[in-house]
């Protein structure tokens, strides 16, 4: 849900909800609840090319049989967004600074910092832009950093995503 707050600001509301199986060999892919996020953004466009955005949110993972838990996190973040326009696809860089209060195994708060940085690619098929009626291809690949913690562990590489998706508006 987004909601424009004059030229250069732009409000979002995000609500996920998502589901898994256990790990192993089950198939039932919707078996468990995995995962309630909600979350509030607001974007800046000082110009047209960069966003800055702020976020606050609550992610609540549901009970993992494995880690005998469940536990809550909140996080605030800061991101700046650089958009290329080509020809005929757009090229966006972005990073992101995330402040995770993660309920640790003792059931206390803990205070972790992740970095992320992602490279995206957005080609759309059958118009020079994204608007009503356009199928285009994306793909980004994303790289997450950790400042270490008891709930994330000493690593320092967290995890690396990358996707490559279709889309229709």
């Amino acid at each position: 849900f987004t909601e424009k707050l004059g030229k250069k600001f732009v409000l979002q509301n995000d609500i996920q909800y998502s589901r898994q199986s256990n790990i192993g060999n089950d198939l039932n892919l919707m078996r468990y609840n995995q995962q309630l996020t909600l979350r509030t953004w607001l974007h800046y466009y000082p110009i047209s090319k960069v966003r800055i955005s702020v976020f606050a949110g609550l992610w609540y993972n549901y009970f993992i049989p494995q880690l005998n838990r469940q536990f809550p996190e909140y996080r605030t973040a800061i991101q700046g967004t650089y958009y290329k326009v080509l020809p005929k696809s757009t090229l966006a860089y972005r990073f992101r600074v995330e402040n995770r209060n993660i309920k640790d195994i003792d059931m206390n708060f803990e205070n972790v910092f992740r970095f992320r940085t992602q490279l995206k690619y957005v080609k759309p098929l059958n118009n020079t832009e994204i608007k009503k009626g356009t199928h285009y291809l994306v793909g980004f690949d994303e790289v997450f950093i950790n400042s270490g913690s008891k709930v994330t562990g000493v690593h320092l590489f967290d995890q690396n995503r990358i996707y490559i998706g279709y889309g229709y508006v």
